[in-house]
């Protein structure tokens, strides 16, 4: 029996349609599917409601304190950041620096409205992004043109770790891929 994950849209992360939304997340597991870091791509229904099917992975969740599946997820990010971008991709492109102080901001915003936390730590956050604002400009010019697809959410729940038996061995192969391709960006 062959098992399928199928993916609704309730929202965007990057202010897209549910229908643009899907469309994204089915480019970016089309782009690096069948590179065993992701579940692969199955195909995007329209009618009569916008649905993403891949393909389903068992396993857990990455264990923080398990030695073996971080190195497991270190292979995984490494295989990840070895797909190159072709001239085509449209994915969004990540501005480092810039773009982590907008999103700080966005996150402070509620922060910052609530009359209830207090005045001399909103005063002081907000320097605090002030600084990294004003220091933002200049260190992007640091980090090099964008090359590939980053995930963007790595935590522990995005990582499906399994283990599997070698066939004609009594070895076991552990695989980990990352799942959850909400907002993946240039980096």
């Amino acid at each position: 029996t062959q098992c399928y994950v199928l993916r609704y849209n309730t929202g965007s992360q990057i202010g897209k349609s549910s229908n643009a939304q899907l469309e994204y997340e089915a480019m970016a597991l089309q782009r690096v599917g069948e590179s065993g870091v992701c579940p692969r791509f199955i195909t995007l229904l329209t009618e009569p409601v916008p649905l993403l099917v891949m393909e389903y992975l068992p396993g857990e969740p990455l264990n923080y304190r398990n030695p073996e599946h971080i190195t497991a997820a270190a292979h995984t990010l490494a295989k990840l950041h070895q797909i190159g971008l072709e001239p085509g991709d449209t994915f969004i492109r990540r501005v480092p620096c810039i773009d982590d102080v907008r999103e700080a901001q966005s996150w402070l915003a509620p922060y910052f409205s609530c009359e209830r936390a207090p005045a001399p730590l909103r005063r002081r956050l907000k320097e605090i992004l002030q600084s990294a604002t004003l220091s933002a400009e200049y260190d992007a010019a640091l980090f090099p043109p964008t090359a590939h697809l980053a995930h963007t959410d790595v935590q522990a729940h995005n990582f499906i770790v399994h283990e599997s038996e070698e066939s004609g061995a009594n070895a076991t192969i552990l695989s980990c891929r990352l799942v959850d391709w909400e907002r993946p960006l240039r980096d």
